[in-house]
């Protein structure tokens, strides 16, 4: 029942780098 929640942190995780990435390139 971890599973879901660990994926969860890393997607937040990704999606945090792809706003950074998208700021840059802006």
């Amino acid at each position: 029942m971890t599973a879901p929640y660990h994926y969860g942190k890393q997607f937040q995780q990704f999606l945090q780098q792809q706003l950074l990435q998208q700021k840059l390139k802006a």
